[in-house]
């Protein structure tokens, strides 16, 4: 029965609003600190892919409230699922375009779909390279996009002091309102054109390790309490 009214688009609309009208509370009472938004990319309109963890996917949509990427159209990525479906309302809402797909449904043509609109306009797109189990393990794909968009990488992790982190595969962050709370991001990082298997495993365990420290210093400059442990080291 309740999948059946979640599948129901009124229903799915209904939610998707109200996620982003909580998303919009929390942060506009929290008090934020942003790092190392490349900025020069905005003013020059330069395409880039935006990586953060799923479970801290929370981070692209409060960058986004901040108003900060002023010249390029910033772009992510939703499943199919019903949940995708609500979140896919709510990045709409916050101004983001959405692209349909998962990497279990509609990957291929979401991922030709994402390099086609990298190549054409300058757009930042956010996506997750860990969107399935296992949570915080990097896929091969986010690699291989960057390479054949042939547009830089910048990694982007946040955290709050006050939160709820949900016993799941994702560890998933849901912030408390009246928080404080910081989005890092890590230099641009080029992903060299003529990379055989060898070369993108190489960047995928490379881009892995860096987004989990950079996840650990968002957690560790916050002050949060029991930070979750990410990833398998």
């Amino acid at each position: 029965m309740l999948k059946k009214i979640g599948r129901n688009i009124v229903v799915q609309t209904i939610l998707g609003t109200l996620i982003a009208w909580v998303v919009k509370f929390v942060y506009k009472t929290s008090r934020w600190t942003v790092e190392n938004w490349p900025a020069s990319f905005d003013d020059e309109k330069k395409s880039f892919i935006l990586a953060s963890w799923h479970g801290r996917g929370l981070g692209g949509p409060f960058f986004s409230i901040s108003s900060r990427c002023k010249n390029l159209e910033r772009h992510g990525l939703a499943s199919l699922h019903r949940d995708g479906r609500m979140m896919a309302i709510a990045l709409s809402k916050l101004g983001i375009h959405v692209t349909d797909g998962s990497s279990r449904h509609g990957g291929l043509s979401a991922a030709l779909t994402i390099i086609r609109t990298l190549k054409k306009k300058p757009v930042c797109f956010g996506l997750t390279p860990d969107g399935r189990k296992p949570g915080y393990k990097m896929t091969k794909g986010i690699v291989v996009m960057a390479k054949e968009a042939r547009v830089p990488l910048i990694l982007q992790a946040y955290s709050v002091r006050n939160c709820h982190i949900c016993n799941n595969w994702d560890k998933y962050m849901i912030p408390y309102p009246f928080t404080r709370g910081v989005i890092l991001f890590s230099d641009p990082i080029t992903i060299p054109r003529d990379l055989d298997d060898d070369g993108i495993e190489y960047w995928r365990n490379e881009l892995e390790k860096r987004l989990i420290a950079l996840c650990e210093e968002a957690d560790r400059r916050v002050g949060l309490k029991n930070p979750p442990k990410l990833g398998s080291n």
